[in-house]
């Protein structure tokens, strides 16, 4: 029978692996192991004991590890102090308080600083190191080829999404800020921090960017000039939205209207939207003042439709492929109305890139399943207009790719089988949700691919293929799982897509054309398990030697039945999970990492998750046991790479350890 100190284990354990993806039986599913401090997989309630007293024994240890978790938590309290010195423990927030208990009993928790359980790979080839921070963590780490940490800075604000080792050896990073009735209380996923740490993790600069109306969001990118590039949120009333032309009478508009918060009378009256934005920031001390926008390019100043003939925008998205129609949306997605009910936005900017020798910004649009190029060598006046800067072109899209539907319009002729890729209201039907109707779908991490690497000059992103979800539900008949509110997790095709795009880089000048999209193939797609449904999140970066690193950042695995068919989900312990994999040109897999923590503990239905006392306890080594913990991306960092020059690293795991427990009593605040 399985000991209570191995209960109580955090570290040493295999994360939950299934590499045929062939049936499995009830016993195979998660929810009925115990992850021991073994490298054995203990089926709940094995032994020499009656299956009747097996239970009830395993029931009273889980009861025990439970009461001496609350009397470690109890003993921290009154000791009265935390680590960092700034006063009683009692006024520190819940989260800090959960890692401290842990750090005063702590067994077997060398897993946070040595990962190497969680590790696959093929060969011994030296891989340089791997940057991550998990979403709403309060530390980043630098993990080697073997999955030891071998340096973690540690941070005040919890986690956005992202990070990047910049050339000086300062991390550049993004964090939440505590709600405090702004844009957080309109808009869900904003962050608004932005900062620079040493490798001592001491603030060298930072600045703020929210207030009532605006906020950064998902991606940020360092400029040469020393300012950043990031994806901005402006909650507007609803009534500039409609004089743009956003519909909300049919299609995705009318989806919002619905559910539109400060509406009044089942109408967008007094309602609020939300517009996408791009914004070059300045941050000039150390300490979090307002940061300096030096630069803006807003989506709303861009935008053609054909549904209110009196507006100055009034035309043929056909006819204008320089400019985006608000009312095309690919899906219906729910999960963005119920995350933020009443503010979707019309395009949902989830990635960044910058195009240094051109002057120009590549950007993603989530909802729209299309890639864009803009120009950047534009003023902040010029890029609201349709003329100005090296393109001649102003604020105007240069390039675009991943989904010509966009730009049918409401005149496109339904009644032909090209025109049955999208219904009356503008989504995409079941039919055509596939490769034949979208090059793009659900994408994240859109880049080109840097001078000097293999296949350069190339853009690439990670596909995570979530639109599938309605035909795959009708294909397989899952029953009940609608009814359950299960409306995102399918058998999709996952992975990264790379095309060569039509630019002449001597001039910067773009092939557009809204009837053929140029290139009409890819030059190369790469494809992870059928079976693992890559539902938020995801990176892709190509290295030297040719390979791709890819991030699955927020997965949950179908687990395959008879006959070709499902007998269930992973939605409880393994819906946490996230993946970074390197694949070579023939999409090999030749390293992997799986996160072993199934730390998401909050379903969409409110439920809490994990129920077994197991992961329980593994949420209780997390600086954030309330959090999603999901992975934007990951960063793969070369051996000689300039920030590293000089640093030192952990020499073992116990030095890993000793940093770790030395820091992770500060007064944590930013829950986001």
């Amino acid at each position: 029978m399985t000991s209570s100190s191995e209960l109580a284990a955090i570290g040493d354990r295999k994360p939950f692996r299934n590499p045929t993806y062939g049936e499995r039986s009830a016993e195979d599913s998660p929810r009925h192991r115990v992850y021991g401090a073994t490298d054995d997989v203990v089926p709940v309630g094995s032994g020499p004991l009656p299956s009747f007293l097996r239970e009830k024994v395993y029931s009273i240890a889980v009861m025990c590890v439970g009461l001496l978790s609350l009397v470690i938590v109890a003993s921290v309290l009154r000791q009265g102090t935390s680590a960092s010195g700034e006063g009683d423990l009692a006024s520190v927030p819940a989260d800090s308080k959960t890692l401290g208990a842990v750090s005063a009993g702590r067994s077997n928790e060398n897993a946070l600083c040595d990962m190497s359980h969680a590790i696959e790979t093929s060969d011994t080839e030296t891989r340089g190191y791997t940057l991550l921070s998990e979403e709403r963590k309060h530390w980043t780490d630098l993990i080697d080829a073997q999955g030891q940490v071998k340096h973690r800075w540690f941070h005040k604000n919890a986690a956005s999404k992202v990070v990047i080792l910049l050339s000086d050896g300062r991390l550049l990073r993004s964090a939440y800020l505590p709600k405090k009735g702004d844009i957080a209380e309109e808009t869900y996923d904003v962050a608004g921090l932005v900062e620079e740490v040493d490798w001592d993790s001491n603030v060298v600069k930072s600045c703020i960017y929210r207030d009532e109306s605006r906020s950064t969001h998902h991606d940020l990118v360092a400029l040469p000039n020393g300012h950043y590039l990031a994806a901005v949120w402006q909650s507007v009333p609803w009534s500039r939205c409609r004089e743009a032309g956003w519909d909300d009478t049919r299609g995705f508009g009318k989806a919002v209207r619905e559910r539109t918060k400060g509406g009044k009378n089942g109408n967008t009256e007094g309602g609020l939207c939300v517009i996408d934005g791009i914004v070059e920031l300045r941050a000039h001390k150390s300490s979090a003042e307002s940061c300096e926008a030096v630069w803006e390019w807003w989506s709303i100043d861009h935008l053609v439709q054909d549904r209110n003939p009196s507006g100055d925008n009034y035309g043929q998205p056909i006819e204008n492929p320089q400019l985006i129609d608000p009312n095309y949306a690919i899906d219906y997605n729910p999960s963005l109305l119920q995350l933020n009910p009443g503010k979707p936005q019309m395009l949902h900017i989830n990635s960044l890139d910058y195009i240094a020798d051109l002057d120009q910004i590549i950007f993603n649009s989530m909802n729209k399943g299309e890639l864009y190029v803009i120009d950047h060598s534009t003023t902040t006046e010029e890029a609201s207009k349709h003329a100005g800067g090296k393109s001649g072109k102003g604020g105007d899209i240069l390039y675009r790719y991943g989904n010509a539907e966009t730009m049918r319009g409401s005149g496109w002729n339904y009644s032909t089988p090209q025109g049955q890729r999208v219904d009356q209201d503008g989504f995409m039907t079941k039919e055509w949700i596939s490769e034949r109707g979208l090059k793009q779908i659900h994408g994240h991490n859109v880049n080109m691919i840097p001078k000097g690497l293999p296949g350069a000059g190339n853009i690439i992103w990670f596909e995570n293929g979530q639109n599938h979800r309605n035909t795959f539900f009708d294909k397989y008949n899952i029953k009940g799982l609608r009814e359950a509110g299960v409306h995102e997790v399918c058998p999709c095709k996952s992975g990264v897509k790379e095309f060569k795009p039509a630019v002449d880089r001597a001039t910067g000048k773009w092939t557009l054309s809204a009837t053929k999209p140029h290139p009409a193939k890819l030059s190369w797609k790469c494809y992870i398990d059928q079976w693992l449904q890559c539902e938020r999140f995801g990176g892709v970066q190509r290295l030297p030697n040719g390979n791709t690193v890819l991030t699955c950042g927020h997965a949950a695995r179908v687990i395959p039945g008879k006959n070709g068919g499902i007998s269930g989900l992973e939605t409880t312990e393994n819906s946490g999970l996230w993946f970074i994999w390197e694949v070579s040109p023939s999409c090999e897999t030749v390293w992997k990492f799986e996160n072993a923590y199934p730390m998401h503990i909050e379903a969409r239905n409110g439920q809490k998750y994990p129920t077994s006392a197991q992961a329980s306890q593994y949420n209780q080594i997390d600086s954030t046991p309330w959090a999603r913990n999901g992975l934007f991306k990951s960063l793969r960092i070369a051996p000689d790479h300039s920030g590293l020059s000089g640093k030192k690293m952990y020499a073992d795991v116990d030095e890993c350890m000793e940093a770790t427990w030395s820091n992770v009593n500060i007064s944590w605040v930013g829950r986001g």
